[in-house]
Protein backbone atom coordinates (compact mmCIF):
# COMPACT_ATOMS: atom_id res chain seq x y z
CA UNK A 1 0.00 0.00 0.00
CA UNK A 2 1.46 3.34 -1.19
CA UNK A 3 0.34 6.31 1.55
CA UNK A 4 1.90 8.81 -1.03
CA UNK A 5 -1.00 8.31 -4.03
CA UNK A 6 -3.72 10.48 -2.71
CA UNK A 7 -6.77 8.00 -1.55
CA UNK A 8 -9.95 8.61 0.39
CA UNK A 9 -10.57 5.91 3.13
CA UNK A 10 -14.05 5.04 4.21
CA UNK A 11 -14.91 4.05 7.65
CA UNK A 12 -18.39 2.28 8.85
CA UNK A 13 -19.70 3.89 12.07
CA UNK A 14 -20.65 1.85 15.01
CA UNK A 15 -24.51 2.70 14.45
CA UNK A 16 -26.82 4.06 12.56
CA UNK A 17 -28.77 7.31 12.64
CA UNK A 18 -31.59 5.63 14.01
CA UNK A 19 -30.10 3.79 16.92
CA UNK A 20 -28.49 7.20 17.72
CA UNK A 21 -31.73 9.01 17.79
CA UNK A 22 -33.33 5.86 19.55
CA UNK A 23 -31.01 6.73 22.83
CA UNK A 24 -30.69 10.70 22.07
CA UNK A 25 -30.37 11.57 25.33
CA UNK A 26 -27.50 9.10 25.84
CA UNK A 27 -25.76 9.63 22.63
CA UNK A 28 -26.61 13.36 21.63
CA UNK A 29 -26.72 15.31 24.50
CA UNK A 30 -27.32 19.32 23.80
CA UNK A 31 -27.79 18.02 20.08
CA UNK A 32 -24.19 17.27 19.69
CA UNK A 33 -22.73 14.15 18.89
CA UNK A 34 -18.86 14.01 19.81
CA UNK A 35 -16.57 11.15 18.24
CA UNK A 36 -13.53 9.89 19.23
CA UNK A 37 -11.82 7.54 16.83
CA UNK A 38 -8.38 5.56 17.19
CA UNK A 39 -7.49 4.49 13.76
CA UNK A 40 -4.34 1.40 13.48
CA UNK A 41 -3.09 1.27 10.24
CA UNK A 42 -1.39 -2.03 9.43
CA UNK A 43 1.53 -2.69 6.38
CA UNK A 44 0.68 -6.50 7.38
CA UNK A 45 -0.20 -9.26 9.92
CA UNK A 46 1.97 -8.84 13.09
CA UNK A 47 0.27 -11.14 14.93
CA UNK A 48 -1.87 -14.07 13.49
CA UNK A 49 -3.35 -15.78 16.58
CA UNK A 50 -6.49 -15.41 18.91
CA UNK A 51 -4.95 -14.50 22.58
CA UNK A 52 -8.05 -14.81 24.61
CA UNK A 53 -11.60 -15.05 24.07
CA UNK A 54 -14.68 -14.21 26.52
CA UNK A 55 -18.18 -13.54 26.72
CA UNK A 56 -19.06 -10.28 28.59
CA UNK A 57 -18.00 -7.58 30.51
CA UNK A 58 -16.38 -9.18 33.86
CA UNK A 59 -16.46 -6.83 36.46
CA UNK A 60 -14.41 -9.60 38.86
CA UNK A 61 -11.51 -9.78 36.64
CA UNK A 62 -8.66 -10.02 38.85
CA UNK A 63 -7.36 -6.92 40.08
CA UNK A 64 -4.74 -5.07 38.95
CA UNK A 65 -1.81 -3.85 40.76
CA UNK A 66 1.01 -4.51 39.07
CA UNK A 67 3.14 -1.38 38.69
CA UNK A 68 5.26 -2.85 36.03
CA UNK A 69 1.95 -2.61 34.04
CA UNK A 70 -0.02 0.76 35.41
CA UNK A 71 3.67 2.39 37.08
CA UNK A 72 5.66 4.95 34.99
CA UNK A 73 9.08 2.98 34.97
CA UNK A 74 10.77 6.37 33.92
CA UNK A 75 9.71 7.40 37.28
CA UNK A 76 12.17 6.58 40.12
CA UNK A 77 10.59 3.73 42.66
CA UNK A 78 12.81 5.11 45.47
CA UNK A 79 10.99 8.81 44.82
CA UNK A 80 7.59 7.19 44.05
CA UNK A 81 8.04 5.55 47.70
CA UNK A 82 8.98 8.60 49.32
CA UNK A 83 5.85 9.94 47.84
CA UNK A 84 3.66 7.49 48.91
CA UNK A 85 5.07 7.56 52.19
CA UNK A 86 4.26 11.43 52.70
CA UNK A 87 0.88 11.13 50.86
CA UNK A 88 0.13 7.95 54.13
CA UNK A 89 1.71 9.72 56.71
CA UNK A 90 -0.12 12.83 56.11
CA UNK A 91 2.66 14.87 56.54
CA UNK A 92 2.93 18.78 55.44
CA UNK A 93 -0.71 18.76 54.17
CA UNK A 94 -2.05 21.80 52.86
CA UNK A 95 -5.96 21.07 51.52
CA UNK A 96 -8.24 18.83 52.05
CA UNK A 97 -10.46 16.93 49.77
CA UNK A 98 -14.16 16.32 51.14
CA UNK A 99 -16.28 13.85 50.08
CA UNK A 100 -19.77 13.75 51.81
CA UNK A 101 -18.32 10.86 54.02
CA UNK A 102 -14.98 11.52 54.37
CA UNK A 103 -11.65 14.21 54.26
CA UNK A 104 -8.59 13.23 52.61
CA UNK A 105 -5.75 15.63 53.58
CA UNK A 106 -3.45 16.06 50.74
CA UNK A 107 -0.40 18.47 49.12
CA UNK A 108 -1.57 21.16 46.74
CA UNK A 109 1.84 20.66 44.85
CA UNK A 110 1.29 17.48 44.31
CA UNK A 111 -2.44 17.41 43.27
CA UNK A 112 -1.39 20.51 41.06
CA UNK A 113 1.33 18.75 39.44
CA UNK A 114 -0.71 16.01 38.41
CA UNK A 115 -4.06 18.00 37.01
CA UNK A 116 -4.40 20.74 35.43
CA UNK A 117 -7.75 21.01 36.61
CA UNK A 118 -6.57 21.29 40.58
CA UNK A 119 -3.51 23.73 39.62
CA UNK A 120 -5.89 26.30 38.26
CA UNK A 121 -7.96 26.12 41.17
CA UNK A 122 -4.78 26.42 43.16
CA UNK A 123 -3.00 29.19 41.67
CA UNK A 124 -5.99 31.49 41.05
CA UNK A 125 -8.62 33.37 43.03
CA UNK A 126 -10.75 30.42 43.74
CA UNK A 127 -12.77 29.80 47.11
CA UNK A 128 -10.65 26.34 47.15
CA UNK A 129 -7.33 28.10 47.46
CA UNK A 130 -8.42 30.82 50.41
CA UNK A 131 -10.40 27.94 51.88
CA UNK A 132 -8.00 25.04 51.46
CA UNK A 133 -10.57 22.73 50.71
CA UNK A 134 -11.70 21.28 47.52
CA UNK A 135 -15.60 19.79 48.04
CA UNK A 136 -16.18 17.04 45.67
CA UNK A 137 -19.51 15.72 46.96
CA UNK A 138 -20.38 13.94 43.88
CA UNK A 139 -17.32 11.61 44.37
CA UNK A 140 -17.01 8.35 46.21
CA UNK A 141 -14.72 8.10 49.26
CA UNK A 142 -13.00 5.44 47.99
CA UNK A 143 -12.44 6.54 44.59
CA UNK A 144 -10.75 9.90 46.05
CA UNK A 145 -8.94 7.57 47.64
CA UNK A 146 -7.91 5.49 44.61
CA UNK A 147 -7.53 8.93 42.77
CA UNK A 148 -5.04 9.95 45.59
CA UNK A 149 -2.67 7.19 45.33
CA UNK A 150 -2.25 7.60 41.70
CA UNK A 151 -1.43 11.24 42.25
CA UNK A 152 1.21 10.14 44.77
CA UNK A 153 2.48 6.88 43.29
CA UNK A 154 0.98 6.62 39.69
CA UNK A 155 -0.69 3.36 40.35
CA UNK A 156 -3.97 2.69 40.89
CA UNK A 157 -3.90 -0.24 43.47
CA UNK A 158 -6.47 -3.41 42.98
CA UNK A 159 -8.94 -1.95 40.41
CA UNK A 160 -11.83 -3.89 39.10
CA UNK A 161 -14.18 -2.82 36.41
CA UNK A 162 -17.16 -0.76 38.56
CA UNK A 163 -14.26 1.48 40.03
CA UNK A 164 -12.31 1.91 37.02
CA UNK A 165 -15.24 3.33 35.32
CA UNK A 166 -15.96 5.54 38.14
CA UNK A 167 -12.01 6.41 38.52
CA UNK A 168 -12.30 7.12 34.25
CA UNK A 169 -15.08 9.55 35.05
CA UNK A 170 -13.19 11.51 37.80
CA UNK A 171 -10.05 11.86 36.09
CA UNK A 172 -12.04 12.85 33.03
CA UNK A 173 -13.34 15.67 35.27
CA UNK A 174 -10.47 16.99 37.07
CA UNK A 175 -7.92 16.09 33.62
CA UNK A 176 -5.67 13.53 35.39
CA UNK A 177 -4.84 12.51 31.25
CA UNK A 178 -2.72 9.88 32.57
CA UNK A 179 -4.86 8.55 35.08
CA UNK A 180 -7.59 8.21 32.45
CA UNK A 181 -5.32 6.90 29.87
CA UNK A 182 -4.69 3.82 32.69
CA UNK A 183 -8.53 3.70 33.20
CA UNK A 184 -9.71 3.31 29.51
CA UNK A 185 -6.79 1.32 28.78
CA UNK A 186 -8.27 -1.50 31.26
CA UNK A 187 -11.96 -1.08 30.29
CA UNK A 188 -11.29 -1.76 27.03
CA UNK A 189 -9.25 -4.70 27.67
CA UNK A 190 -12.16 -5.47 29.97
CA UNK A 191 -14.90 -5.84 27.33
CA UNK A 192 -16.05 -8.57 25.50
CA UNK A 193 -17.31 -8.63 21.97
CA UNK A 194 -20.60 -10.80 23.02
CA UNK A 195 -21.69 -7.33 24.98
CA UNK A 196 -21.01 -5.38 22.51
CA UNK A 197 -23.80 -3.92 20.40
Amino acid sequence: MNFEQEQNWKFLLFATKWKLMAKKSLYLPSDILFLECEIVISTGISFGEIEETGDGISPELNPISDVDRFGDPSISSSALKDLGNLYRDQVLCDVTLKTDTEAFPAHTVILSARSSVFRAMFTSDMKEKKNACVNISDFESETVRQLLLYAYTDTVGDLKWDTAFQLYVDADKYAIISLKEKCSTFLKDSLRTSKVC
